[in-house]
């Protein structure tokens, strides 16, 4: 009964070890589990930031030129869509739409292959679309960013005299 009871022992020592070994591993596979996810999430948040400056970068910068009167807050814009077809025969004709912003007059006209337009400071999208002979069409977009009129503050110095 002795060595029934000491291999009975032992065996419950065995289970208890394999028991705690196996639930140490799980342990460290959830804990790398949980490491992962968070790591994911971090990268996937620096992801999308990468694409909000992608989208930021990628606009078209201008700023309104400074002159001195603060009621002039306007710039010109100026947009050029420059279509290549494969076939040097096919005209190409040009379609300016604007998507976002506050509404501008493009021009000459919308139909122009370069455009300009006043903006005052703010953002504006626009697409163009090119057309060939045979209406095969490609579209591209932009975005403008116009930046208020520049203006440092004034300096000043007093000067004391004897």
């Amino acid at each position: 009964m002795n060595n029934l009871n000491g291999y009975i022992l032992l065996l419950i020592g065995f289970v208890v070890v394999f028991t705690t070994k196996i639930l140490e591993d799980r342990a460290k596979i959830i804990k790398i589990e949980n490491n992962n996810r968070i790591r994911t999430e971090r990268l996937a948040d620096e992801r999308a930031g990468q694409a909000r400056i992608d989208i930021e970068m990628a606009k078209c910068r201008v700023t309104v030129p400074h002159d001195g009167n603060k009621l002039s807050n306007k710039a010109i814009v100026s947009l050029s869509a420059n279509g290549s077809d494969s076939d040097e025969t096919d005209k190409l004709s040009y379609r300016w739409s604007q998507t976002a912003g506050t509404a501008v007059k493009l021009k000459p006209n919308r139909t122009a292959k370069d455009i300009h337009f006043n903006a005052e400071a703010g953002e504006y999208s626009f697409e163009v679309s090119v057309k060939d002979n045979y209406d095969e069409t490609m579209t591209e977009t932009v975005t403008v960013k116009v930046l208020p009129e520049p203006n440092n503050s004034p300096d000043v110095e007093i000067i004391c005299s004897m």
